[in-house]
């Protein structure tokens, strides 16, 4: 279960934290800019399957560009207040890690859609929420149970 919350997005500082989120965003990014900027729509429309690859290179670029930036702010906002032995090092590893993680997301993500399996994006996050189904139904449970003492306390008075 460790390794699988490590892996998918699901951990707090796992390898991946961040996700597929970067490489989504990135996604939108590229599509809100493709009307804008003519290079961009130029490359979409006439180029064929070379433009293509070429607005998929700049996604790629831009998500490794978002998940520096997102691995420095966890690195620096979220993780240096509550570590005692903060140093350089530390912070490049977890920064290399962050991005590493959402990285290989995105790889996974392209492998998926490469291999006709689906829209590889949408496979990674709907893998990560039925993972976390298990752990999300015990909450509930346990929440139940505590209700339910919580009510025969109050009806106790």
């Amino acid at each position: 279960m460790g390794l699988q919350k490590n892996l998918t997005g699901s951990s707090f500082l796992g390898i991946g934290s961040l996700g597929i989120l970067p490489y989504i965003n990135s996604s939108i990014v590229i599509q809100l800019l493709t009307p804008i900027i003519p290079s961009l729509e130029r490359l979409q429309k006439e180029e064929g399957e070379l433009g293509r690859q070429q607005i998929t290179r700049y996604t790629r670029y831009l998500t490794l560009g978002w998940a520096v930036i997102l691995s420095i702010g966890i690195a620096f906002i979220l993780v240096k207040p509550v570590v005692f032995n903060w140093n350089i090092v530390l912070a490049a590893k977890i920064i290399f890690s962050l991005t590493t993680g959402s990285m290989l997301s995105m790889w996974f993500a392209e492998l998926i859609t490469k291999e006709n399996l689906g829209n590889g994006s949408s496979m990674i996050i709907f893998i990560n929420i039925i993972g976390g189904l298990p752990a999300s139904f015990n909450d509930f449970t346990l929440n139940l149970e505590n209700l339910s003492s919580i009510s025969n306390f109050l009806a106790f008075f």
